[in-house]
């Protein structure tokens, strides 16, 4: 073989040897991104805009993604209650959770408060304050025209909050034919930012940067505690089905390894967001803290 023809073998190995160490490192780089670390966070529509700056700190310091699912807090307890798959919830309010206790699905040790939310009433042509609402000489309700908007009660308890501040002035019978009822908090929202509506009682934390906000007075209804419920139950060996299968021990500890690391990720996760860190912005989203509930009681 001349010299010339030498150097053109000598290039096709180079070139196959380049060729098989790419796919090396594409292989490499690939099993890693399909194994990186998952979080399943189902979250009350309130908080979705707060969780979502708390996951990208969370994944940022610990490589782990959270995967957000947001919706009413009764639509979620309803998906938990047939099986959807999540890791963590967040409610917007203690009774869901508390019913995930009585159901069997959670531990009272798996149970948190998180946030105190505030209820906020917006108002866009003609402001009006909470308090001119509920007065019995406010003639706005002689408009036909005037719509308000609040959160279906029996889904969302901001939109019980609301419910109970018009009745606590007797105000929700001769309110209901003026009330549009949004599923969530969030949509409640966009009915008021869309024009839909004249009014809207919301999360104070959705709002706080508009015109014309009025907090409503956490004397008018019961506390919003915002509390969470770690779904991942500690694994244990009953956890799973004894098999007949050779790979029965192998699967088994598979099995327990998976369940016991992702209770970890979730544990860690809600550390996180109880952390002082996080705690000390809960008030510049909108909300107070958990401290505050013990203060409160002070």
């Amino acid at each position: 073989m001349d010299e010339r023809a030498s150097l053109v073998v000598y290039r096709q190995i180079l070139c196959c040897v380049k060729v098989c160490l790419w796919a090396f490192f594409a292989l490499g780089v690939s099993a890693n991104v399909s194994a990186k670390e998952k979080l399943r966070v189902a979250v009350a529509a309130n908080f979705a805009a707060p969780l979502k700056a708390i996951a990208e700190e969370f994944t940022h310091s610990t490589d782990v993604d959270v995967v957000i699912t947001v919706s009413s807090s009764g639509t979620l307890f309803a998906q938990i209650m047939h099986g959807a798959a999540f890791d963590v919830f967040l409610s917007a309010d203690t009774a869901r959770v508390k019913a995930l206790i009585e159901a069997g699905r959670v531990s009272t040790s798996d149970v948190e408060p998180y946030a105190v939310g505030q209820l906020a009433f917006v108002s866009r042509s003609a402001p009006i304050t909470v308090k001119e609402l509920l007065s019995r000489n406010n003639d706005v309700l002689s408009l036909n025209s005037y719509k308000l908007a609040i959160a279906n009660p029996k889904l969302a308890p901001y939109g019980e909050a609301a419910k109970e501040v018009l009745e606590g002035h007797a105000r929700w019978n001769n309110m209901r034919q003026h009330i549009v009822m949004g599923k969530n908090v969030l949509q409640t929202y966009q009915f008021y930012r869309t024009g839909n509506v004249d009014s809207a009682f919301v999360a104070y934390s959705l709002v706080k940067d508009e015109p014309n906000v009025d907090i409503v007075s956490p004397r008018l209804y019961s506390p919003i505690v915002q509390s969470l419920a770690i779904l991942i139950a500690p694994a244990t060996a009953q956890d799973t089905h004894f098999s007949q299968d050779t790979h029965f021990a192998e699967d088994t500890h598979k099995k327990l390894d998976s369940q016991a690391r992702q209770r970890q990720l979730a544990e860690y996760f809600v550390n996180y967001l109880l952390s002082k860190k996080v705690q000390q912005k809960i008030e510049g989203w909108g909300y107070k803290p958990v401290s505050s509930l013990s203060a409160s009681k002070e």
